[in-house]
């Protein structure tokens, strides 16, 4: 570490340290009263023919950029490894569209849902689902929230929110218009050798594919998986997508249809990369192509569809485990001060499977009290915003595991799993 840029990170420390102070942080308790009954705010179910449309669209990165991932100083990219896009499918089933777009970025930044269901929902898809494929070495600056930009995210920028925003929305418009009839085919496979447990006993080892099929062949595909993308060297100083954005443009050539790489139960997955001559992030890239073409594909049910939103209050944020000591109740009231009160989740029912869609980093441990609760549901993280890493209460309350990076307290995972049975109790007939 240079000593410009420990100094910065001192500065960094002082600031927050002098801003609890002048606010009394210490003696003042601003903390919630902890989680809420779940609201099911949307419920849609459908049958009828599948119609889907496929489209991705470069972003216009606003450069030099802050990169996110790691230190939330320090680190500005002048160009770009490879290009960023915005991956985007649109899949109609009964004339109700339901639009997922991906993002090569670490999380989705705050708003950026709402800012494409106010552009897109006049031109009929208000359905909006948003992922990011978590690569820490893409670009930051793009979330406003205090705790993203100091948690890894960088020094916000409207041009940078704005050009992913341009972009998505531009995917989305794209693959509306491109609807064609369409079916799925899937399947899954066990891939223990993509990754491996950074913590805990296990991680998830399947990884899974859901091709969306057109006529004339493969329109678009999801690729699931849980391996973090952290194979790019920190000290870098381009615009990298990692393995997803390699692994979604190699899938692309080869004739598999707009690409869309997905985390699984990634909170505590790290990638194995083996032997690598070159490149980490290429080496891993051939493994998961590897992987995914043992996946033995067979057609899934086409002609119904069903998802629905809920929400619930989250339990206090706890800073016990992520912030100095001397902080003491100040760490607690200026995490409750960042971060968000209310998690917002999706559950779906698509191609005969069961879907979970988190706005946060889901363990393999948690996946399984999920999949328990609902028989055999499938965990999508990242999804439609950000609230930090969901752990089981037990390894939050011995601070082992994932919790040293989890912004609440031992609750988090109760309400995850009470939300998730509260949509899918409103989606069974």
């Amino acid at each position: 570490m240079t000593l410009a840029s420990l100094a910065r990170r001192l500065s960094l420390t002082a600031v927050v340290a002098a801003a609890a102070m002048g606010a009394g942080l210490w003696s003042v308790e601003l903390c919630g009263d902890g989680p809420t009954a779940p609201q099911v705010v949307d419920v849609v179910r459908r049958q009828g023919a599948l119609r889907a449309g496929a489209a991705l669209v470069e972003v216009t990165v606003p450069l030099p950029v802050q990169l996110a991932g790691y230190s939330p100083v320090g680190r500005t990219a002048s160009r770009l490894a490879q290009p960023l896009f915005a991956r985007a499918v649109v899949l109609e089933t009964g004339g109700v569209p339901l639009g997922w777009v991906t993002l090569d970025l670490l999380t989705v930044p705050d708003g950026l849902h709402d800012r494409l269901v106010r552009r897109l929902g006049p031109r009929g898809l208000s359905h909006l689902l948003v992922t990011a494929t978590h690569t820490h070495s893409s670009l930051g600056s793009y979330d406003a929230r205090m705790m993203a930009q100091v948690g890894g995210v960088g020094r916000y920028r409207d041009e940078v929110l704005d050009a992913l925003t341009v972009a998505a929305a531009r995917a989305l418009e794209d693959a509306h218009q491109k609807l064609e009839p369409a079916s799925f085919l899937g399947g899954l496979v066990e891939a223990q050798e993509l990754s491996r447990a950074r913590t805990g006993d296990s991680v998830d080892p399947r990884l899974g594919r859901l091709v969306v099929q057109g006529a004339r062949g493969p329109l678009a595909q999801f690729v699931w998986l849980a391996a973090h993308p952290t194979l790019v060297e920190r000290d870098a100083r381009a615009v990298d997508t990692d393995y997803p954005g390699r692994l979604a443009a190699a899938e692309e050539k080869r004739g598999q249809g707009v690409t869309l790489v997905v985390q699984g139960a990634v909170g505590n997955a790290s990638a194995i990369v083996g032997e690598a001559h070159g490149s980490k992030a290429e080496a891993f890239t051939a493994r998961v192509q590897e992987a995914a073409g043992r996946v033995e594909l067979g057609p899934l049910p086409s002609d119904r569809f069903g998802f629905a939103r809920v929400r619930v209050g989250l339990p206090a944020a706890d800073a016990s485990r992520i912030a100095p000591s001397w902080l003491g109740n100040a760490g607690d009231n200026l995490l409750c001060a960042a971060a968000p009160e209310e998690l917002e989740l999706w559950v779906l029912e698509l191609g005969g499977c069961r879907y979970l869609l988190a706005p946060g980093e889901v363990t393999a441990a948690s996946a399984k009290v999920l999949e328990r609760a609902i028989d055999g549901v499938r965990v999508v993280s990242l999804t439609n915003g950000y609230v930090g890493y969901i752990e089981t209460p037990e390894l939050v309350r011995t601070g082992a595991g994932e919790s040293k990076r989890q912004y609440f307290g031992e609750a988090l995972l109760d309400a995850v799993v009470r939300a998730t049975e509260a949509g899918f109790r409103s989606l069974t007939p």
